[in-house]
């Protein structure tokens, strides 16, 4: 099959989070297993991605331009639905993914362009469809956990399968010498503030903060501040090379604000048996499952510490929950080949269901 993934917002690696290092190891996947992969996204004016864009489509007139270097295309456009047509022109997809960002107006656009459609869900922030989702009830959806199926089930009354995200063990397995708590993407919305506070409630536990999104002018001066006002708190640079971090990791903490619909820096510390210390929010419960402890995020600041120190400090605990998170990274539900044929499976139903409608 020739599979499309498709998303206004920007992609690797102008952007990276969940969705883009989801979808990144899907084609890798799929390739592997002999279909075509090509990417739809969103593009920013920033950097060498961004000027490139610019020239070639002022220079080709056209709507989207076009890249290989993560090893299968990528179509950039300034707004993903009006590159649609001209994606499907040149790829000329069997079927669809369409992922978070207006992602029913760009599923909207791929549909009118003839391409068969799933829509995969990665958030539950309904503002930001960009269409009326009425419309879409036909079409086969998939939730990336049962959080999510279940938000678009109450929200909506849609049914959606579920198929969680999909990671490459082997690229974060380590043995880890457990020296640091590492937080990963030190953003607002990822509770940076609690993670400053248990770094000053803490001073003879080390940190290690790893940036993720990138941060408004403001807000990274408010975390340059915090971090030089804990010794304890060392700050490094964000990169796809996650392992290197996860190897000194004694626990994997993520207290975050907003209604995560996974947890992906959760699994990944877990497939080397790194427990998570975790807010008890959005689908966040379900990746960490027993490997690890869970804190509401309005809790006091003594609860966190709380349960920090009682993961540093007591090793029979941590032993446990350290198995338990070795064990819950086993489970069938995160089996790439599982997840692939899964995928596999709706997309030709997805086909099947076009050539079948009038």
């Amino acid at each position: 099959m020739r599979i499309l993934f498709a998303s206004a917002h920007p992609y690797l690696p102008q952007l990276s989070g969940g969705t883009q290092a989801n979808t990144h190891e899907m084609a890798e996947r799929l390739i592997a297993r002999g279909h075509e992969v090509a990417v739809l996204a969103g593009l920013t004016s920033c950097g060498w991605i961004g000027l490139r864009g610019r020239v070639l489509m002022k220079v080709g007139h056209g709507r989207s331009a076009v890249d290989t270097a993560l090893g299968y295309r990528v179509y950039r456009a300034w707004f993903a639905w009006d590159g649609a047509a001209d994606c499907v022109a040149r790829f000329r997809p069997d079927v669809a993914v369409v992922q978070s960002g207006a992602i029913l107006r760009v599923a909207d656009a791929l549909r009118t362009s003839g391409t068969p459609i799933l829509i995969y869900n990665h958030n539950v922030d309904f503002d930001d469809h960009g269409s009326d989702i009425c419309s879409f009830r036909d079409e086969i959806f998939i939730a990336n956990s049962t959080y999510t199926a279940a938000a678009y089930e109450q929200g909506f009354g849609i049914s959606s399968a579920v198929i969680v995200p999909l990671f490459d063990r082997a690229r974060y397995v380590v043995e880890p010498r457990r020296r640091e708590v590492l937080f990963v993407n030190p953003h607002p919305h990822k509770g940076v503030d609690i993670a400053l506070r248990l770094a000053t409630d803490c001073p003879h536990i080390p940190f290690r903060f790893v940036r993720g999104w990138p941060l408004s002018e403001g807000d990274a001066a408010r975390l340059n501040q915090g971090v030089a006002a804990c010794p304890n708190v060392r700050l490094f640079p964000k990169t796809d090379r996650m392992a290197q971090h996860y190897a000194e990791a004694r626990v994997l903490l993520a207290p975050s604000r907003w209604k995560e619909t996974w947890g992906r820096v959760a699994t990944e510390a877990q497939f080397s048996g790194i427990p998570v210390l975790a807010s008890n929010i959005g689908g966040l419960p379900e990746a960490v499952g027993p490997g690890g402890l869970l804190v509401e995020p309005d809790a006091p600041a003594s609860a966190w510490r709380d349960a920090l120190e009682q993961l540093w400090e007591d090793t029979e605990l941590h032993d446990r929950l350290a198995a338990a998170a070795l064990d819950h990274s086993r489970r069938a539900e995160i089996d790439p080949d599982r997840q692939i044929r899964a995928l596999e499976s709706m997309a030709e139903r997805a086909i099947a269901d076009r050539r079948r409608s009038p």
